[in-house]
C-alpha cells in the first residue's frame, strides 16, 4: 500500500486536507488529516493532489509526432506527456494520405500492445473528412469526402482501441456516416464551415464533441451562429478548449466555460512535436513550423499548427482565470474520461484507478503516479 497526501486533495465531494491510499493500482481509501501510519509515497505539502490529466487531442511533443512513421516517436511522445501529468491520452493522427494514416495507426497500436506507451488509451483521427476552407494546418491534398470504406480500414487498424474522429458535418454523406458509426466512433465536429443548421444536423446524427471550439470554423456571429453557436447551446455535445493563450483569448475561454458549464468543457492540448522545445524554427517530416513565445505556426504564415501545451499548464491557467479547483479537474480530467467511457479514472474516488498528479502551491507538477506506481518526482 502507498499513501499520497496534501493540504488540498481534490475529490468529487470537495477539497480534503488529507490523504489517499492506493493498493493494487487503485485508490482504496481517502481520509482527512494525517495518514494512519507510515511515510507517504508522495507528500505534496501545501500543494495539491488531483486526478491524472486526460488529453483527447495530442499530436506530439519533444520533437516527435505520433504519426511520423516510427514507433520510437510514439513512445517518446507518450513518455513526455506522461511525465508532465497526462496519465491518459488519445494519440491524434493528422490528415495525411490514407496509406500514411493507416501506417500511423499500425505504429500506435503496436507500441500500445508492447506496453511502451501505457498512457495511450485511444486514437483520434483529425480527418481526413474535413472542409478545405477550414483545414487550418491540415494537408489540403489529403482531404477526402466521407467514406465508409476508408473509415472501416482505419477502425480495423486500431485493433479495438477507442476512436475519436473529427469530421465536417456539411460534407456530402457526413451525417449518414456519423449516424451509421456513432456506436463505434466518438465523432467530433470540426475543421468545418458548417452553418448552425448543419452543425445541429451533425449532432442529431450522433456527434458528441466539437474539436478545438472556435478554431478552424466560422466565428460566432449574431445572425449566423454557425458551428460555434450549435456547440455552445446544445447540451448533447462537449467542446474542446485549448487554453494556451494563443488559440483562445482568455476572455473567450472564460466565456465558453461559463456558457457550457463545468460538465461540457474539455481541456485539450492539440500539442505538436514542438511541445517541450524552445522557440525557433523547427523542421518536422510533415511540416515546417516556427515557435515564438510558445505559439506554433506554419513557417511564414499566421496559421496555427498545434501548440506547445501540456495539459497541466492548461489546468493551471483555468485556475488562474478564476475557475474553482473542482471545476478545473472536471475540465482537465473528469469530463474527458466520461465522454470516452473511461469510468475507472478522471476523479479521486475509492475504487478508481490510482492515476494521480501532485502539484506544488503554484500548480506545477511535482509527482506523477500512474496505476499506483510512482513514475516521476520533481524538486
Amino acid at each position: 500500500m502507498s499513501v499520497i497526501r496534501a493540504r488540498h486533495v481534490v475529490t468529487p465531494d470537495g477539497i480534503v486536507d488529507g490523504w489517499l491510499r492506493t493498493d493494487g493500482g487503485a485508490i482504496v481509501e481517502i481520509g482527512r488529516g494525517d495518514p494512519p501510519s507510515g511515510p507517504a509515497l508522495v507528500d505534496a505539502g501545501d500543494g495539491w493532489v488531483v486526478p491524472g490529466f486526460v488529453d483527447l487531442h495530442c499530436h506530439g511533443g519533444d520533437g516527435a509526432s505520433l504519426y511520423s512513421g516510427t514507433r520510437e516517436d510514439v513512445a517518446v511522445v507518450a513518455r513526455g506527456h506522461l511525465a508532465a501529468g497526462t496519465t491518459s491520452m488519445f494519440a491524434s493522427i493528422a490528415t495525411m494520405p490514407p496509406e500514411a494514416m493507416l501506417r500511423a495507426a499500425d505504429d500506435i497500436l503496436a507500441v500500445v500492445r508492447a506496453g511502451e506507451a501505457p498512457n495511450i488509451v485511444g486514437v483520434h483521427f483529425e480527418g481526413p473528412f474535413l472542409s478545405a476552407r477550414r483545414r487550418g494546418a491540415q494537408q489540403e491534398s489529403a482531404l477526402q469526402l466521407p467514406s465508409a470504406e476508408l473509415l472501416d480500414e482505419l477502425l480495423e487498424r486500431v485493433g479495438g482501441l477507442p476512436v475519436i474522429m473529427t469530421i465536417a458535418p456539411e460534407l456530402p454523406r457526413a451525417t449518414e456516416l456519423i449516424a451509421t458509426y456513432a456506436d463505434r466512433v466518438i465523432f467530433a465536429l470540426g475543421h468545418s464551415d458548417a452553418t448552425f443548421d448543419e452543425g445541429v444536423a451533425g449532432i442529431d446524427a450522433g456527434a458528441r464533441l466539437v474539436t478545438h471550439a472556435f478554431n478552424a470554423m466560422p466565428p460566432l456571429d449574431h445572425r449566423h451562429p454557425g458551428l460555434v453557436g450549435a456547440a455552445l447551446t446544445d447540451p448533447r455535445v462537449r467542446i474542446e478548449l485549448i487554453a494556451d493563450g494563443h488559440h483562445l483569448h482568455d476572455t473567450v475561454l472564460s466565456f465558453a466555460v461559463s456558457a457550457v458549464g463545468p460538465s461540457r468543457g474539455i481541456l485539450v492540448t492539440d500539442a505538436s512535436a514542438a511541445a517541450g522545445l524552445s522557440d525557433g524554427d523547427h523542421d518536422f517530416p510533415d511540416r515546417l513550423v516556427t515557435v515564438r513565445d510558445g505559439r506554433v505556426s506554419l513557417r511564414g504564415t499566421p496559421t496555427l499548427a498545434g501548440s506547445t501545451l501540456r495539459l497541466a499548464a492548461a489546468h493551471a491557467r483555468m485556475i488562474r482565470l478564476g475557475t474553482s479547483a473542482e471545476d478545473a479537474v472536471r475540465l482537465s480530467s473528469t469530463n474527458a474520461s466520461a465522454l470516452v467511457g473511461l469510468a475507472d479514472r478522471g476523479a479521486l474516488r475509492v475504487g478508481a484507478r490510482a492515476d494521480v498528479v501532485a502539484l506544488d502551491p503554484e500548480l506545477r507538477v511535482t509527482a506523477v503516479v500512474h496505476g499506483g506506481r510512482l513514475l516521476s518526482t520533481v524538486g
